[in-house]
């Protein structure tokens, strides 16, 4: 995910634009939630999941013609003490405020 810096790139290289999808590369800033995996094995590739339409392949990445992105399946989780969340400028790929878990979302450099 790091090669993708605008919204329209992160929109077509994640393939969010699958049917009646709630994303749309319109909206003026974004959101990137960054966290660290602590037990690998709640990642698995996405492989042969039944009930999803294209861009979903079944082949552990999605299918696009720009760039290839592994897709992966999570088992979900609980926000933890330190996970950060971006907020992005749509256009410019620019961080505009980040946020910090501390058992609530903190502005980092706020109180």
């Amino acid at each position: 995910m790091s090669k993708l810096i605008t919204l329209a790139e992160v929109f077509y290289g994640l393939r969010l634009d699958y049917p009646n999808s709630d994303f749309s590369f319109k909206d003026s800033v974004y959101g990137r939630i960054k966290y660290i995996v602590e037990d690998e094995s709640s990642i698995s590739y996405s492989i042969d999941e039944a009930g999803y339409a294209w861009p979903y392949t079944g082949r552990g990445f999605v299918g696009t013609d720009r760039v290839i992105v592994p897709e992966y399946m999570q088992v979900e989780r609980q926000f933890k003490y330190g996970d950060t969340l971006e907020i992005i400028n749509s256009r410019t790929g620019n961080v505009l405020r980040t946020y910090i878990f501390k058992n609530k979302w903190i502005q980092k450099g706020g109180k």
